[in-house]
C-alpha cells in the first residue's frame, strides 16, 4: 500500500486478532455506550441480545468477513453507527 494513512485511520486492513484487539481497545467503550443507549440500559435485551453481545457479534462479523475498515476517515463514528443500526 502506497502512502501511510494519518489521523483516525487505520492504515491497513485488519487482519489478526491483533487489528481487531487495538480497534476494540481504541472504540469499545464508545460502541458499548451505543448499544447501551439504543437498548435503553444496561440490563435491557433487544432479541434476546444485551449491549455487550450486539458489540461482540459486530466485531466478529467484520472479523469473519474481513471488513475493510482502511478507508475509513472517523471509524469511532462509523463503528458506534454500525452498532445503532444492528439494534433497529
Amino acid at each position: 500500500m502506497s502512502g501511510e494513512s494519518s489521523g483516525a485511520r487505520v492504515s491497513s486492513v485488519p487482519t489478526s486478532i491483533a487489528d481487531w484487539a487495538t480497534i476494540y481497545a481504541e472504540h469499545g467503550r464508545a460502541m458499548r455506550a451505543a448499544a447501551l443507549a439504543a437498548t435503553g440500559g444496561p440490563n435491557k435485551e433487544i432479541l434476546g441480545k444485551s449491549a455487550d453481545d450486539i458489540v461482540g457479534d459486530l466485531i466478529a462479523e467484520f472479523m469473519v468477513n474481513g471488513k475493510d475498515l482502511s478507508q475509513k476517515n472517523n471509524l469511532r463514528g462509523y463503528l458506534t453507527a454500525a452498532v445503532r443500526n444492528r439494534v433497529r
